[in-house]
């Protein structure tokens, strides 16, 4: 989230920020530990590993990215271009790519849907793999996610 953002829904942090405490009268009360201790950027963002370009024909912006691969594929590939200050690198074939596996997970899920509305799903007791494997498996992931749910603070550090 940008500064922007921040001193838009609590308006009294970048006064309290810059003042040592103070406020902004009429504003709600000052929050200054609402305000981002550190703001994150990336280098430029490149198109299958060119910078982008105009007379390349290779600049886009999101909106375009949105219309070609859908806000989920492009959503994957910004994602998977990097995250350091480094150029990132947006791969065509990685958006491509996603649309393959969000329509296939689509199907999967609509599929089994069906399936569960005709009944159609196994019902009865656990199996070994059910009782010994999956559970055990899944027991101390969900465990971990708790404990870790549980100590992150509701407020940006």
């Amino acid at each position: 989230m940008s500064l922007y953002n921040h001193a838009a829904m609590w308006p009294g942090a970048g006064a309290a920020v810059a003042a040592g405490g103070g406020g902004v009268a009429g504003a709600p009360a000052t929050r200054a530990d609402r305000m981002p201790g550190s703001i994150f950027a990336n280098g430029f963002l490149c198109i299958n590993g060119e910078k982008m370009s105009k007379g390349r024909g290779n600049f886009w912006l999101l909106e375009d990215a949105i219309k070609r691969w859908g806000a989920d594929a492009t959503r994957i590939g910004l994602a998977d271009a990097g995250d350091t200050l480094e150029d990132g690198n947006y791969e065509v074939a990685t958006a491509e790519n996603a649309i393959l596996r969000l329509t296939a997970a689509e199907e999967y899920a609509q599929e089994a849907l069906a399936e569960l509305a005709e009944g159609r799903l196994r019902t009865g007791d656990l199996s070994f793999a059910d009782k010994c494997v999956l559970q055990m498996a899944m027991l101390p992931a969900s465990c971990c996610g708790c404990a870790i749910y549980q100590s992150t603070p509701l407020t940006p550090r």
